[in-house]
Formats: C-alpha cells, sequence, structure tokens
C-alpha cells in the first residue's frame, strides 16, 4: 500500500525544513566568530549588553543547540516512519482485514490543509514572539544573549527566520507521531484475526508495538528537552516555566500513549485466542490420546503444531525498551540539572554570606 501523495509532499517539505535548519549552522557559524559571541560577550560593542546582569553567549545558550540539533532527530524520525509505514500496515492487515481503509482515513484527516496552516502560523508566530522579548531585554537589562539585536542584526534575523522552520518541522513530525497514535488507537478498537503461528509470537501484531514505540521516544526526548529549557529559562517567568514543565510532563504521556492501544489490542487478542481453545480443545485431547497410544510421527508432528498454537500470544512489545530509554536519556539530563541546580544553591548561599 503506497503512501498517499500529500503525505509525500509533506515529506518532501520536511527534507526542506532539514536543509535550512543546517544552514541556519553554516550562516551563524561565521557569524558568531565574527563578533566575538562564543564564549563571552565582555567584549561587545553595546554597553547595554557588557552590563547585563545574565550574559549568554552561543556556548552556554543550552536550550539554543539543543533546539537547533532537535530538527535533525525530527527529520530522522519522519524518515524512519516513512521508511516503515508500508510495511507495518501491510503486516497488520493480515489481522485486521479492514485495516487499509482506515488508513486512508487517517492519512486524509492529518494531511488536510488546515492542520499544515496551523503549522504555519505557529510557526511565524514563534519567531514573532522573539520581538518583545528582545524588547523586554533592552528595557530591563536583566538578560543578554549572544543573538541579541543591539550585538547583531543579522545573527538576529538569521535566527528568528531559521525559528519559524524549526517550529514547523517539529509540528510536520509532531503530526508524523500523532498519525501513528491516531491509527494504533483504531486499531486498538478493531476485531482481530490473529495469526497465532505467526513467528513474531504475538499473533502477528507486534508492528503495533514498534509503531507506538517510535512516537513514545520522540515524546521522550521532548521530555529531556523540556529539562534543559528549564535550566534556560529558570529567570524569565512564569511563561517560560509552565511550557517547560509541559515538555517534562510528556514522558509520563508517552508512557500512557504506548501502553493504552497496546493494552487494548493485546486484550482482543487474547479473547480470540480464549475463544479458539475452546473450540479446538477436544481435538487436542485426541490428538494427545493418540500420540499416546501409538507414538506415530504423523501424531508428534500434530501435537507439535498444536503446541505452537495454542501457546498464549505475547505482548506486543517490550515495555523494557521504553523504560531503557526513557531512564537512558533523561536519567543523564536529571543528573545535570541537579548539579546545575546545587551550583546555583552554592552562589545564593555564598552570596547571602557575603552581606
Amino acid at each position: 500500500m503506497a503512501l498517499a501523495p500529500s503525505t509525500r509532499y509533506q515529506l518532501s517539505i520536511a527534507v526542506i525544513l532539514g536543509v535550512i535548519a543546517l544552514l541556519q549552522w553554516l550562516l551563524l557559524g561565521p557569524l558568531a566568530m565574527q563578533r566575538g559571541v562564543i564564549s563571552s560577550l565582555d567584549e561587545v560593542p553595546d554597553a547595554g549588553v557588557r552590563e547585563a546582569a545574565e550574559k549568554r553567549p552561543l556556548r552556554r545558550d543550552l536550550w539554543f543547540v539543543l533546539w537547533n540539533i532537535f530538527p535533525f532527530a525530527m527529520l530522522g524520525l519522519i524518515l524512519f516512519i516513512d521508511h516503515f509505514w508500508t510495511a507495518w500496515i501491510a503486516a497488520l492487515s493480515l489481522v485486521y482485514p479492514a485495516l487499509p481503509a482506515t488508513v486512508v482515513e487517517v492519512e486524509q484527516f492529518w494531511d488536510a490543509a488546515w492542520i499544515t496552516g496551523i503549522f504555519l502560523v505557529v510557526g511565524v508566530w514563534g519567531a514573532v514572539a522573539q520581538i518583545p522579548k528582545q524588547r523586554g531585554f533592552i528595557e530591563n537589562k536583566d538578560h543578554a544573549y549572544w543573538w541579541d539585536w543591539r550585538i547583531s542584526r543579522r545573527i538576529f534575523i538569521v535566527r528568528a527566520v531559521v525559528l519559524v522552520t524549526n517550529m514547523v518541522l517539529l509540528l510536520v513530525g509532531l503530526a508524523s507521531v500523532a498519525r501513528g497514535y491516531h491509527l494504533a488507537f483504531s486499531i486498538a478498537d478493531m476485531a482481530p484475526q490473529p495469526v497465532f503461528l505467526h513467528p513474531d509470537g504475538s499473533a502477528g501484531i507486534a508492528p503495533l508495538g514498534e509503531l507506538a514505540l517510535a512516537g513514545s521516544l520522540v515524546l521522550i526526548f521532548l521530555s529531556g528537552c523540556g529539562v534543559v529549557a528549564m535550566l534556560d529559562h529558570r529567570s524569565q517567568g512564569r511563561l517560560h516555566l509552565t511550557g517547560d514543565l509541559f515538555l517534562v510532563s510528556l514522558a509520563f504521556v508517552a508512557l500512557l500513549l504506548f501502553a493504552m492501544p497496546l493494552e487494548a489490542a493485546h486484550r482482543n487478542v487474547l479473547f480470540a485466542y480464549e475463544q479458539a481453545i475452546a473450540q479446538v480443545g477436544p481435538g487436542v485431547i485426541e490428538e494427545f490420546a493418540l500420540f499416546a497410544r501409538t507414538g506415530s510421527a504423523a501424531a508428534a508432528e500434530n501435537v507439535g503444531l498444536m503446541a505452537q498454537a495454542l501457546a498464549r500470544p505475547k505482548y506486543p512489545a517490550n515495555i523494557e525498551t521504553l523504560l531503557q530509554m526513557l531512564t537512558s536519556f533523561l536519567l543523564p539530563v536529571l543528573v545535570y540539572a541537579l548539579r546545575a541546580f546545587r551550583k546555583q544553591v552554592k552562589g545564593v548561599i555564598l552570596d547571602a554570606s557575603e552581606d
């Protein structure tokens, strides 16, 4: 089953936006070196920047670095889902014959023009929001970042323009994730026709676990980004903190979205399994009795096949994999956050003792 043309169009847009994300680094690198804002802001020409209470050169702007590496991870996810999408659908269609029609409905919904329009509006809003933020920096002189308008207008403009493309790429990627979750929850409501001898050991629904895992890993990555954002935005007001906490909470959302459709689909498969056991039970007893009496090769083969067919289907995904990803990614980030927090507390204590 081929992807819809509009999906291919979105894929092309995602690749173009990924190239723009790379181009940003090629443009900003020389500009940052020219203005001397990579390691320090003490020598920049504007006095207001030098006198700011908090100066943030490029190397200390962790959120910017992470946010502008993230598009490559998101592009990789989009390409990954696109590569395996057809294979997942083909495999799951053996268990869910009505799935192809559902796939068309899901793709038509997420490829609607109004969703693409929302992506563009949100991306432009993200760039326009930098204008009042910059004015606030100039007025209160509390913060000065290496991309400050007073340091370099070209750096500020490049960053603002690419912020639009990064936001759109993020949303396109999240739409791919949402498309996968939408399909997973639709499958959870379908009556399966399990293939009990399927080599995946899950009666043919293991691809559903792969689909759910791909989306959950993205949300876990975003959760880690939220931890870094909390460090970077810790002194910039309640609005930033609220958004950062929302990102952190996505790790728990990822666990729920991963487990809920799989649990429902697995439960439906087990129900079909129990019905099959009830139907073939007498025949199995008869075959075992025949094998016990005669010991014939044909009876032994039948018993072996029945033992495979009657094996209880496994859960369609290894949840330990998700938990390992959760801990291996978030744990180092949380350790770093705790160290930074401890350092900040020490600074406050030292300042108080000097006073």
